[in-house]
């Protein structure tokens, strides 16, 4: 599954793991795998919550070919976050 989920695959486990599964945290090399990309179409938007070491970059042409919405309470810097990816994909 992870590698599925590393290639952008949407990928949903069908059944949670069984009462009493050893389950682990991932680690952040796997994480930034998953959620950050460096190519071209890819804009960095933030970092984990709880893994600030590990950035997450969305592809702007795919999120944004209808709408988007950037929220976050006053001075987060929402228009010059949405300024600077503006200029990175125009060109």
């Amino acid at each position: 599954m992870v590698k599925e989920i590393s290639k952008g695959m949407c990928v949903y486990p069908t059944l949670p793991p069984d009462p009493g599964s050893f389950v682990f945290l991932a680690e952040d090399v796997l994480l930034k795998e998953i959620f950050h990309k460096s190519s071209e179409e890819f804009v960095e938007v933030g970092r984990l919550l709880r893994r600030s070491g590990v950035k997450v970059s969305v592809n702007l042409n795919k999120v944004a070919s209808r709408h988007l919405a950037i929220l976050a309470t006053t001075g987060k810097g929402k228009v010059k976050s949405f300024g600077t990816n503006s200029k990175k994909n125009s060109g």
